[in-house]
C-alpha cells in the first residue's frame, strides 16, 4: 500500500545505481553495517548479531528497459539456533541516526507478516514468555529438519565411477 511518500509500489524492485556513486561504496557500505551492529545492539548480544548478519550483496536488477545498471543491495539475517540460542535483539537506532521520530531506548522489534513493528514494554514482556519460545521451537525443528535433508543424497543423484 503506498504511503504517499514515494513513487513506488511495495514489493517493486527498484534498485539503486552504483555507477553513480563515489568511492567504493561496497566496502563502504559493509564497514557501515558493521559499525551500525556494534553500536545498536545491545553489548551482550552484539557479537551474536555479527553473526546471523551477512555482508551486503549486490544483485543486479534485470529491467527490459535500456537503463543504468541498478543494484539490489541484500542483507541476509539467518537467526541460527546454533548462534542465537534462546537470546532476543533490541536495538537502538538513536546511536546512528539524529532523527527526533526514533525510539529513545533499546526496543525490541518483531516480524509480523510483511512488517516488522516494535513491542512496547508490556508487549515484549509477554512476547518474551510465549511467543518467543514457540519461535526458538520451531526454529530448532526446522534447522534439524534441513540437517537431514541436506545429509540424505538419493540414489539417483549419486556419482558413479
Amino acid at each position: 500500500m503506498p504511503d504517499g511518500k514515494s513513487k513506488y509500489k511495495h514489493g517493486e524492485i527498484v534498485g539503486v545505481p552504483l555507477n553513480t556513486l563515489q568511492g567504493d561504496f561496497i566496502r563502504t557500505l559493509t564497514e557501515s553495517l558493521r559499525y551500525a551492529i556494534t553500536q545498536c545492539f545491545e553489548s551482550i548480544v552484539s557479537q551474536t548479531a555479527e553473526k546471523c548478519i551477512s555482508n551486503p550483496l549486490f544483485i543486479p536488477v534485470i529491467s527490459r528497459l535500456p537503463c543504468p545498471a541498478r543494484y539490489v543491495v541484500e542483507i541476509d539475517i539467518e537467526p541460527s539456533s546454533v548462534f542465537c540460542k534462546d537470546d532476543h535483539f533490541r536495538i537502538n537506532r538513536k546511536k546512528i541516526t539524529y532523527s527526533s521520530n526514533i525510539e529513545k531506548e533499546h526496543t525490541l522489534f518483531v516480524r509480523e507478516g510483511v512488517g516488522t513493528f516494535s513491542k512496547s514494554k508490556q508487549q515484549e514482556k509477554i512476547f518474551l514468555q510465549t511467543e518467543l519460545k514457540d519461535i526458538i521451537r520451531k526454529r530448532e525443528e526446522d534447522e534439524k529438519q534441513m540437517s537431514r535433508q541436506e545429509m540424505y543424497v538419493s540414489p539417483e543423484t549419486q556419482w558413479t565411477n
